[in-house]
């Protein structure tokens, strides 16, 4: 989106700008004051910096508003003096962890106050498994496609293939952990509506209707599913409103 790279240049740039307070024998006390009361005062008036603020495509159309998490991150940091923890508490696979399309993680994220009270909160965060559009096949120097000794492609990546399924867990964690800071304040103003979006965008989301309806009916993926669908996995299903409609039509 226009200006995403500009903030984040901003962010960058106040990063290698960043002091301490001189005499400071603790991380607490090296965090300097305008930057500590910066935070506060975002985290009080419940409004983030615009500067900070970035766009995206939302799912279903339109425009979503976010902060990475490094602001969301380094704002607990600063209000906390790096007295901050987080926690997976548990992964969930969707529809199963041998063939997933979402992954979802439940994070718990605690702030300790000067005194050493504990403060937790406990939110999901979820990340769509990415994988590949289309098969990649192994290139040589002139750019030609490499074959072997049988002449077949040498393929690297089939169509289908997951990219990184670590690279989701770890966005995964992000999303969730934003979610718990979001819970003491930080940036409430942009995802305190979060979650109605998302469930307005699931009524009209064409995959999640199927899921939700498999789930409702406690259908078997292998054994109902599958073999109505006429597919191996959820992945080779490709038009989720015919796939609902097939089922329906069989199981009610």
């Amino acid at each position: 989106m226009a200006g995403k790279a500009e903030k984040q240049g901003v962010q960058e740039q106040e990063q290698e700008e960043t002091e301490i307070n001189e005499g400071a024998v603790t991380i607490f006390e090296a965090i300097p004051d305008k930057q500590r009361i910066e935070a506060i005062k975002a985290l009080l008036t419940g409004k983030t910096p615009e500067k900070y603020i970035l766009e995206r495509p939302a799912r279903g159309g339109g425009i979503a508003k976010y902060v990475n998490t490094y602001y969301m991150t380094r704002q607990a940091s600063l209000v906390t003096g790096f007295r901050w923890s987080s926690e997976c508490l548990k992964e969930q696979f969707r529809p199963n962890e041998q063939d997933p399309v979402e992954i979802g993680a439940l994070m718990k994220v605690t702030l300790l106050d000067s005194s050493g009270n504990e403060v937790s909160h406990i939110s999901w965060g979820g990340k769509e498994v990415a994988k590949y559009s289309s098969t990649i096949v192994q290139m040589d120097k002139k750019g030609s496609q490499v074959k072997d000794a049988q002449g077949k492609l040498v393929i690297i990546h089939n169509k289908g293939d997951i990219i990184s399924l670590f690279d989701d867990l770890k966005a995964a964690y992000s999303d969730g952990i934003k979610k718990c800071l979001s819970y003491f304040g930080i940036a409430n103003d942009i995802y305190g509506s979060k979650d109605y979006e998302a469930y307005e965008e699931e009524l009209n989301d064409p995959k999640a209707k199927l899921t939700k309806y498999i789930k409702d009916n406690d259908l078997s993926y292998s054994e109902q599913v599958f073999p109505t669908l006429e597919v191996k996995s959820f992945s080779e299903i490709t038009d989720f409103e015919d796939a609902l409609k097939k089922l329906k039509e069989k199981f009610g």
